[in-house]
């Protein structure tokens, strides 16, 4: 059965992607770089720390997963019954990766020699899963200690405590990782379950990008990968509802620093808009921020100035699928007026448009795009980019046109919009010799 390709070609970037669907299902994106002597490929599902859930259609039930199983899913397949598979790429002068997030797990390699050889062996890394119940249990004293790890790390526990003030019952609202009790659930049938419906070629991504024969690596793939039914009518995936209540307005734990450290968060409704207008107010926000918050600022520079904040100091806005927040955070020696200034520079902003200066926009608006331009010379940053808008199902290419089309009215517009409907809540990290 020969593949049907289809072409989009971008002239402005002189960019060209090529995309199939090979007859087991599975997603294939190549963006020809021509000239490039580097080759980079990922393959990815998008089953991540938050889906513990699903919906077993033949069974008619829901299935509960542990927590932290997408992260030791992803640790168990590089452990193959002839050895690890991390081994074979060095061989073949690859540098192998992978990583689980809220929302997908990637596998993926960079090389310059010996391509196809590295794509078989990717392509088997996830096809072929081999669990053992000693090997499983290895690998939860190994988990174990990293998750000891993460829970030593003031920055993440702070980053989590965030999370679960804003997120009482949401899924990030939990380590990636899991927990200690909860990796002691996991079991064979839980891995091999997963692997079969989560890890099924027509639930995966497969992105490609460098100067490579696509006729030949479509021929590759179509002889490597196994011709497997498709799974749709097996399972759901369940809905993960908007949260409109949070646990508190205001948390503290206690923490081995030296100085105390706050966020100031966020949550906005993430099902309210479409795909394209997420990303819109995505990067609205995010330039809204940096004309009250960068280094430039007067806020940055008298704060900084009268030492209430140092290089520590950040803000942020995250628009995901099912989630959406806001985080202004730093480490400070006084809390309280940190606080003060922060919300009343929001509120300065807030009710007077003309500190929202066009040459200001204009500046930030032409970084942001020389920053997606210059990232167009990045295989890495490509792949990543192409796959994650892949499952958004948003042409990666014409995001440029929409960060274009941005104009300093819908800037403050949505500023304005995204303070009126948010709440704000406070997490503070105090060091354990300020305890009473």
């Amino acid at each position: 059965m020969e593949n049907q390709l289809t072409k989009k070609t971008y002239d402005k970037y002189d960019e060209e992607l090529i995309e199939s669907i090979l007859p087991n299902g599975l997603k294939v994106i190549f963006s020809k770089k021509k000239g490039f002597q580097k080759k980079y490929a990922t393959i990815t599902t998008p089953f991540g720390s938050t889906d513990h859930q699903y919906y077993d259609l033949n069974l008619n039930e829901l299935i509960t997963l542990p927590l932290g199983v997408a992260h030791f899913l992803e640790h168990k397949m590089f452990e193959k019954k002839e050895g690890d598979i991390f081994k074979k790429f060095s061989e073949l002068g690859a540098n192998a990766n992978a990583f689980t997030s809220f929302d997908r797990t990637s596998y993926l390699f960079s090389c310059v020699d010996h391509f196809e050889e590295n794509l078989k062996l990717l392509i088997d890394l996830v096809q072929e899963p081999y669990f053992t119940q000693d090997s499983i249990q290895k690998e939860i004293g190994i988990i174990a200690e990293e998750i000891k790890m993460y829970q030593d790390s003031p920055n993440h526990k702070h980053f989590f405590q965030t999370l679960n003030a804003l997120y009482p019952s949401h899924p990030i609202k939990d380590d990636i990782a899991g927990t200690i009790e909860s990796i002691q659930k996991i079991n064979q049938k839980i891995l091999y379950d997963i692997h079969k419906y989560f890890y099924h070629p027509s639930q995966m991504v497969l992105t490609i990008v460098g100067d490579v024969d696509i006729h030949e690596t479509i021929d590759v793939l179509n002889k490597h990968i196994k011709q497997l039914p498709i799974i749709e009518d097996l399972i759901e995936k369940t809905i993960i509802p908007h949260e409109t209540a949070i646990q508190s307005q205001y948390v503290e734990q206690y923490a081995p620093i030296t100085q105390p450290k706050i966020m100031l968060a966020l949550k906005l409704d993430p099902y309210r808009l479409s795909t394209v207008d997420k990303y819109k107010r995505e990067m609205a926000m995010m330039l809204a921020l940096e004309m009250i918050f960068s280094e430039r600022s007067d806020f940055y520079i008298e704060n900084l100035e009268q030492h209430v904040i140092d290089e520590s100091f950040k803000y942020g806005f995250i628009e995901e699928k099912t989630f959406t927040y806001m985080m202004i955070s730093a480490r400070t020696k006084n809390l309280d007026l940190f606080k003060s200034n922060v919300y009343e520079t929001i509120e300065k902003f807030y009710h007077n448009d003309e500190l929202f200066e066009e040459k200001i926009f204009t500046k930030l608006k032409k970084e942001l795009i020389g920053d997606f331009i210059i990232g167009l010379n990045s295989l890495e940053y490509i792949a990543d980019q192409l796959t994650k808008h892949s499952f958004e199902q948003l042409e990666f290419y014409e995001l440029l046109d929409v960060i274009n089309e941005l104009s300093l009215k819908f800037i403050v517009d949505t500023f304005k919009e995204v303070i009126d409907e948010g709440q704000f809540i406070e997490s503070v990290l105090l060091p354990n010799e300020s305890k009473k």
